[in-house]
């Protein structure tokens, strides 16, 4: 009779530990490269806080308190994480499972489709705040952190791993023809990269566009983010924290049923 609860246990504490190998690996390849990544990703929020915060924020007034800078910091910060994320996670899962074989391998492991998804996800949340952290070490170096409240950037950071990995991956699952992804790229992520309070603030759009403002998970993390930097808790912040995680919640179960189907197909 202790047999089953033993072996239940067992089960669900090797759920966490074949999802790490699936991160091990990912960054077992990641560090051959991880110079050239970390420069590259160094070298872009220098140059975006320069060109849009600085030159940019020379001709543009937003009508309140605080420079464009200050505004436009911590929409890039999020922008950010999102892109490191998207484009990461979509082709690569393309990649592995559609062309390198790289997953219908792994299952033939222990480690089975939900493992790897859960793998790549903490594998995202570790690259977000890796990248995430760079940008906010440009941002410090441009005077723009000065609330304690910006360490809570750790975890908004991390949550937008599996926030943006999981309809990426679902979607390189779907689609088995590579320029597909780029429907994904530019009807989903580019609207959310422009529309989604970043660069500009969306109160005074029309409603409807507000609306769909609304339902971009971006835009909450946007809110976050500006907030954390401020100092200024925003009044929605509930509501900015429990829509992405009840998002992210959905497309997990998707991205794993998706991923399972088509690597026991």
């Amino acid at each position: 009779m202790l047999a089953h609860p033993a072996r239940a246990t067992a089960a669900w504490l090797a759920i966490p530990q074949r999802a790490s190998r699936v991160w091990w690996r990912e960054y077992r390849v990641w560090r051959h490269m991880f110079i050239s990544s970390t420069l590259l990703n160094f070298g872009q929020p220098v140059m975006w806080l320069t060109t849009f915060g600085v030159a940019l924020g020379a001709y543009v007034s937003l009508g309140r308190p605080g420079s464009y800078l200050a505004f436009v910091a911590p929409g890039l910060l999020a922008t950010t994480a999102m892109n490191a994320v998207t484009f990461d996670a979509l082709f690569g899962t393309y990649l592995k499972l559609h062309e390198w074989g790289t997953y219908e391998a792994v299952v033939s492991t222990p480690v089975g489709p939900g493992d790897i998804v859960r793998g790549i996800f903490g594998w995202q949340a570790t690259r977000a705040l890796l990248f995430g952290g760079i940008f906010c070490a440009v941002m410090a170096a441009f005077g723009l952190l000065h609330h304690w409240t910006a360490l809570w950037l750790i975890p908004v950071l991390l949550g937008t791993g599996p926030l943006f990995a999981a309809p990426a991956m679902a979607w390189a699952a779907v689609f088995r023809r590579f320029h597909r992804l780029f429907y994904y790229t530019e009807l989903v992520i580019g609207p959310m990269f422009f529309f989604s309070g970043a660069f500009f603030p969306t109160d005074r759009l029309p409603a409807a566009v507000r609306l769909l403002v609304g339902l971009m998970p971006l835009s909450h993390v946007v809110t976050l983010c500006r907030a954390l930097v401020a100092g200024r808790p925003d009044p929605t912040w509930m509501l900015d924290i429990g829509y992405p995680a009840a998002l992210t919640a959905v497309l997990s179960v998707v991205a794993v049923r998706l991923m399972t189907a088509r690597l026991t197909r």
